[in-house]
């Protein structure tokens, strides 16, 4: 309690000048108690006498339980936000082979959205019950200064999850815990600031060396073949702790002139960085996640990654507005000089005299936090030692030199496939050329191609044939399509020229690699096919077995091509118009089909101009009743049907072009240096892929989800024991991190709502204003430090003991470098503090 004839915030001054904790200047900014005299400036001599030691030692003691409780609600809460953001940017499944939501502008919209609607409820409910709270008006150029605020929150919060969407959560939260040399850089500029020391400064790099040494150790080294997402990521997590920086100092700034305490500053903000962040998601293209890039293009902005999440799950798009963020994990001092008393002051019922909490916290100063932290630590590292099968058996150090040959993969299996976007389920798979990614059939979106001659969309679509019961059903994706109709699977493509063509050059269809030598019956059953063809499309099919190797000069390949009219559906879209999507389920009711009118289909056709300008979509499916893809087939010869598709290609790929033939005298042989291809796309089934070395060359980007398989692999088999997560006393701790779409969402939606974040926001305000500016950064950056040791060992793997990967002990020797650095530093600045005291 207070000594009769002090204020409060005397009071508070006093302890905080006896424990060595320099006044913030928030005390003349308090709202005074009723009943209290307004605070009076005292002398360090004055307070220091009038306060009793024995009550602040009996106070201090008193509020341990207290101080530990908060620390560790705190501390959960920080780290459950990064590991939650981290799931929602990059491991949430949207649909299967799609993972992550890279939309962090518009996240971080949706959730200042959400906090001012929160903060108007809150105001009105003041009001309802009596004791109503109005923010603080604030000038012109204060106005200004909020603007800016805004505008730096906005960079800082969206490039930190913009970053966190490339990068792995552990080291993102290691870049960001440099976060206070950035700070300190920005207000040694103010010549108001104190200027840190030289040892200062030397410990502040150190933090930054050693988050240097996990990025060198994240990308593989010297040597390695980290990705351009990768460095991309990590340049902006350094550019957002640069915006942290400039945040905190204007929020101080505020904090000083026009005295905004939390829910002002909530109130005023919260609209500002919404426009901000919604305007950022309309109109900057950004980088996306692998998954993402494979499916899509590799640059989008939020507003086209929301779109397409409405296309395929819209359902998923209502809990990322509730997903809260109201602050970073590293801004834990960002607040430090706004008091949440002004906040609760009018606004929240006084059960217990702020000054006895606010005396106990800086009496104990900083080391109650540090214990907390150790306690809290040493019980999840624990808890996950006891629950691990074989702990004891140490992995073997010949894996320790890891380099980028860690990341390939000799042959791959079918886990391989599932994490380069493709489905479980028995599908097409393929790829353009020059590669991009990966296709599949029955694609929620059609796939992007650009080549020298065209650019263009590819949308493979084919029947369930593995599963009578399901083709007949029709429950499944273009089941509807399919539904009364005999044909197998349907080819749709659009394209813009580059360049004008004749269409008699141009052909389509089918060729192999090499030539494939055939048996008597299997010649004679490719013979029938080909004569059932001709009697579907027409005379001027043409096929070729290709040529032997003991043919001299070139050889042809394999092929069966026909001419443009053997398409069954054409569409012209005039230059300006929008095509019709290749999606869109009233496409086939669009343009003309050959069906029925083969005469005028074809004449028609043979004045079509192929041109730049126009956007030209073609449809074909008129011999698949012949080619069971899925199954590897051929089909629909009585007789001698089904064969396996081998015996006629050899082996898979199949290559469906597209390509023009130029006059070279009297050779009619479709040799390679006559062709000019203006489409490619490499099909097999999921069923009988080809070997390892050619699916590389066709995934492109696709192979980019690979890195660290072999690693992720290894660490799951040694890991076996602990698959279920961490359990703590019953609770399985990081269950929620795991990527189960379903339940997963579900939990989260309820546990991490808006009001979570409102409610997350003034707790760690309330927080931070419990410590000195001399143990903030520190505070804050040593419950970085554990989160990041617990993100690395149970969610990332990283377990050195077990991997025996000299990347993963520098990683966990970096983050102990880290907490020993802020640890000398706390103590410079404590001794500093205590001199001047």
């Amino acid at each position: 309690m207070a000594p009769k004839g002090t204020s409060a915030f005397d009071f508070v001054r006093s302890i905080k000048l006896i424990h060595g904790a320099p006044s913030t200047g928030l005390e003349e900014h308090m709202v005074p108690e009723k009943g209290l005299s307004p605070p009076r400036k005292l002398s360090p001599i004055r307070s220091a006498a009038e306060s009793s030691a024995t009550d602040s030692t009996d106070t201090a003691a008193s509020s341990w339980l207290k101080e530990i409780g908060l620390f560790c609600g705190y501390f959960f809460l920080q780290t459950g936000m990064g590991f939650m953001m981290k799931f929602v940017l990059s491991k949430v499944t949207v649909v299967p082979g799609l993972k992550g939501i890279p939309a962090p502008f518009f996240v971080t919209c949706c959730q200042q959205l959400v906090s001012f609607s929160i903060m108007c409820l809150v105001l009105l409910g003041s009001r309802a019950i009596g004791r109503p709270y109005s923010p603080q008006k604030i000038s012109k150029q204060e106005m200004i200064t909020v603007l800016c605020l805004a505008a730096a929150f906005s960079l800082n919060i969206g490039s930190n999850l913009l970053s966190m969407s490339l990068i792995p959560l552990s080291l993102s939260m290691i870049i960001r815990a440099c976060s206070p040399i950035t700070t300190a850089a920005l207000q040694s500029m103010d010549k108001k600031q104190r200027t840190p020391s030289a040892p200062e400064w030397l410990c502040l790099l150190i933090g930054v060396v050693c988050a240097a040494a996990v990025t060198l150790a994240e990308s593989g080294g010297v040597a390695g073949e980290a990705s351009f997402l990768f460095f991309f990521g990590v340049a902006i997590c350094v550019f957002s702790i640069c915006c942290g920086g400039l945040d905190f100092v204007l929020k101080a700034k505020l904090g000083k002139g026009p005295k905004l305490n939390a829910l002002d500053l909530n109130f005023y903000n919260a609209l500002p960085v919404a426009c901000f962040t919604g305007l950022a998601a309309t109109v900057i293209p950004k980088p996306v996640s692998a998954t993402w890039a494979a499916r899509y293009i590799p640059q989008m902005t939020d507003l086209q990654v929301v779109k397409r999440i409405f296309q395929v799950n819209p359902s998923i798009v209502k809990w990322v507005s509730l997903t809260p963020k109201a602050l970073t994990s590293s801004s834990s001092n960002s607040l430090q000089q706004i008091s949440i008393f002004q906040a609760m002051d009018g606004l929240l019922p006084r059960l217990f005299e702020l000054s006895e909490v606010t005396a106990g916290a800086l009496a104990v100063q900083n080391e109650v936090f540090i214990l907390a932290s150790c306690v809290v630590l040493v019980a999840l590292a624990g808890s996950w030692f006891l629950s691990s099968s074989g702990t004891g058996k140490a992995a073997s150090f010949a894996g320790a030199f890891v380099d980028a040959a860690e990341h390939s993969v000799d042959e791959f299996i079918e886990e391989d496939f599932v994490s380069m976007g493709m489905p479980k389920e028995p599908h097409l798979e393929g790829g353009f050329q020059p590669p991009t990614v990966l296709l599949q059939s029955n694609s929620t979106e059609p796939y992007d191609f650009d080549n020298d001659n065209c650019r263009g969309q590819f949308l493979a679509l084919h029947r369930p044939t593995h599963d009578s019961k399901l083709s007949e059903s029709g429950r499944y994706r273009y089941g509807e399509h399919f539904k009364g109709k005999k044909r197998l699977w349907e080819l749709r493509f659009r394209f813009q020229l580059k360049r004008p063509l004749s269409q008699s050059d141009l052909f389509f269809g089918a060729e192999l690699e090499e030539y494939v030598p055939l048996s008597a019956a299997t010649k004679r059953a490719m013979d029938l096919s080909v004569s059932g063809m001709r009697l579907v499309v027409g005379d001027r099919l043409y096929h070729s077995p290709g040529d032997p190797e003991d043919v001299e000069g070139e050889r042809e390949r394999p092929a069966i091509t026909l001419p443009l009219w053997a398409f069954d559906q054409y569409i012209v879209t005039p230059e300006g118009e929008a095509p019709p999507e290749l999606t869109d389920p009233d496409l086939p009711n669009m343009g003309h089909k050959r069906f029925g009118q083969l005469r005028e289909y074809r004449r028609s056709l043979d004045a079509l101009e192929l041109v730049p300008g126009p956007t030209f979509t073609f449809c074909f499916w008129g011999v698949s009743r012949f080619c069971d893809v899925l199954q590897w087939q051929a089909t629909g010869i009585p007789m001698f049907t089904p064969l396996d598709l081998n015996q006629y290609c050899g082996r898979p790929p199949l290559h469906f072009v597209l390509y023009t033939l130029t006059d070279n005298g009297e050779e009619t042989r479709h040799l390679q240096s006559r062709k000019t291809y203006f489409f490619r796309c490499s099909f097999w089934s999921s069923l009988r892929r080809p070997g390892s070395d050619v699916v590389r060359h066709f995934a492109g980007r696709s192979l980019d989800l690979l890195r660290g398989t072999n690693k992720a692999r290894k660490s799951q088999q040694s890991n076996a024991g602990t698959s279920a997560g961490v359990s703590l006393f019953g609770i399985n701790l990081f269950q929620c991190c795991s990527d189960r779409p379903g339940e997963a969402l579900e939990n989260w939606d309820v546990v991490f709502s808006g009001l979570g974040a409102f409610v997350y926001n003034l707790y760690v305000t309330f927080m931070v204003v419990k410590l000195s500016p001399a143990t903030s950064a520190f505070a804050g950056n040593f419950n970085k430090s554990a989160a990041i040791l617990l993100s690395l060992v149970f969610l990332e793997g990283a377990a050195p003991w077990k991997t025996g990967s000299l990347r993963d002990f520098a990683k966990i020797g970096a983050v102990l470098g880290n907490i020993a650095a802020f640890t000398c530093y706390n103590v410079l600045k404590k001794r500093k503090t205590a001199s001047k005291a």
